[in-house]
């Protein structure tokens, strides 16, 4: 009995001691060594793990040395990939780094192959790259953005309360941005609602006078791509202004869009599209159906000390109606501040060019501009 529970013992500490990874080893160019486990790369560094010193991005001009114990797969420069894409046609395996070379060894084909470091765009592990090519997702996973509120209250002769919100959520399949996109899902609200009440008299008896403001805007579209750049898309739009007599504009249509510009800091898309839209007015007697176009940009850019920077403008003539143009534009700039929160600040311009009445005989502005601030939380 004692023999069986000393060979049960002996091939469990071997089992174990079997399965710890031996760890990365990580040598910078002054000497200084740290051990742990390389993570990803992208661009001009790579993310290294060490138990010491936690998650650490080191640019590849800081690292003399660099090998790994576990395989990794190198995305070189220009390098499409898409789910047809062969083992062959991507390095893959251990991988080691020396003289702003990086070395793949294949022990399982024997094979070895030398990548330049300023050609490698990105180094993966083997597991992770293989699930990016060939794996599922979930609808309700691998949603990014972000959500915003604001609000004010003040109590005094006057009483003024307002609230805003806004939601972005945007959906890439695959995720990886190192694989030939297949669609995007996006998806926004922005809401905004405020109440200013006014004690005055009328024929010498005090009544509150109430301005409302009661805007909101919510959309919805899927994009297809049919070449890394190019996309067909449907979208739809729903649209509420009070401060411009619109009760409800409902807009749905599909068309095309054009990545102008991709870059790590910087995107650009361009869209047009073919829609129906219903509008409803205050009175109702002013409601449209229109055939119409969107023309549209979307820019994004990511500003020094971590701020991002958005920008969009949309200009929809009516084909059947030529009075009946309406446009809108926008910007945003967020500033982190702690972890996944930041500070925002925005300013939207909604057109109309037909508007409807606030008030019998009292018509509304073309123009309702909004300008908001609050605080920003990102999904991931």
């Amino acid at each position: 009995m004692r023999i069986l529970l000393a060979v049960l013992l002996l091939s469990f500490a071997t089992l174990t001691f079997a399965q710890q990874k031996e760890p990365d080893v990580l040598v910078f160019t002054n000497g200084d060594k740290l051990t742990g486990a390389l993570e990803r790369s992208a661009g001009d560094s790579v993310v290294f793990k060490s138990d010491m010193a936690g998650e650490l991005t080191i640019p590849y001009s800081k690292i003399k040395e660099l090998n790994t114990h576990q395989a990794f797969a190198i995305v070189e420069k220009g390098k499409i990939i898409t789910p047809k894409t062969g083992d062959s046609e991507v390095p893959h395996g251990v991988v080691s780094v020396a003289a702003n070379t990086i070395t793949v060894a294949n022990p399982a084909t024997q094979t070895e192959a030398k990548v330049p470091v300023a050609n490698a765009e990105y180094v993966i592990d083997e597991a992770t790259f293989h699930h990016d090519l060939h794996g599922k997702t979930s609808f309700f996973k691998g949603w990014d953005g972000a959500v915003t509120l604001g609000a004010s209250l003040v109590k005094a002769t006057q009483s003024d309360y307002a609230a805003n919100a806004a939601i972005a959520l945007s959906r890439s399949i695959p995720q990886a941005a190192y694989l030939l996109p297949r669609n995007r899902t996006t998806a926004g609200l922005n809401f905004n609602y405020g109440e200013v009440t006014t004690p005055t008299l009328v024929g010498g008896v005090r009544v509150n006078q109430v301005a409302r403001t009661d805007i909101y805007h919510v959309e919805a579209e899927r994009d297809q791509y049919f070449t890394p750049r190019v996309y067909y898309l449907g979208r739809l739009a729903y649209d509420h202004n009070y401060s411009q007599g619109l009760k409800l504009a409902q807009l749905y249509g599909g068309g095309l869009g054009w990545t102008v510009i991709k870059q790590p800091k910087q995107e650009l898309d361009l869209k047009a599209d073919v829609h129906y839209t219903r509008e409803t007015f205050y009175p109702p007697a002013v409601n449209e159906n229109l055939i119409g176009s969107a023309f549209a940009d979307n820019y994004l850019l990511h500003l020094p000390h971590s701020l991002l920077f958005t920008q969009f403008a949309t200009v929809s003539p009516a084909f059947n109606n030529l009075n009946a143009t309406a446009a809108s534009a926008g910007v945003n700039l967020a500033a982190p501040l702690y972890k996944r929160f930041s500070l925002s600040a925005s300013a939207v311009d909604n057109f109309i060019n037909n508007p409807g009445f606030i008030s019998p005989g009292i018509p509304s502005k073309k123009n309702s501009f909004q300008f908001t601030t609050g605080l920003t939380y990102t999904l991931r």
